[in-house]
């Protein structure tokens, strides 16, 4: 998949979801837990860059959402509601970074905050 290919995807995806969650912010005023992206080192004009971004935020949406050792049913379903919830937001997140990969993009950002929804 080429860039524009990869940056379209997420656009499609960012896009989608509902306008309340696009809207809210990625940090949590509530106290949710939160973690923090980085990609700086990050070429986010290449699809690998973007892909490995990609592979970052999921990794750290899934760690926000699940609990080590928890098999339960009830908590698996939450665990797996909360995961799909938190990407939504996690790739409007991502759509945005990789934008900002762009020459005229405004320099100096290279990290993100998610919160667990």
């Amino acid at each position: 998949m080429n860039k524009r290919s990869w940056f379209l995807v997420l656009l499609i995806l960012a896009s989608a979801m509902p306008a309340g969650a696009r809207a809210r912010s990625a940090g949590s005023a509530s106290g949710d837990p939160t973690i923090v992206v980085r990609y700086g080192d990050l070429d986010l004009s290449a699809v690998a860059g973007m892909q490995a971004l990609h592979g970052r935020v999921r990794q750290a949406v899934t760690s926000l959402c699940t609990s080590e050792g928890v098999r339960d049913i009830q908590s698996q379903l939450e665990a797996r509601s909360c995961i799909d919830a938190t990407m939504e937001r996690a790739l409007a997140a991502e759509a945005r970074a990789i934008a900002g990969a762009a020459p005229a993009a405004e320099p100096g950002l290279t990290a993100m905050t998610l919160a667990r929804n």
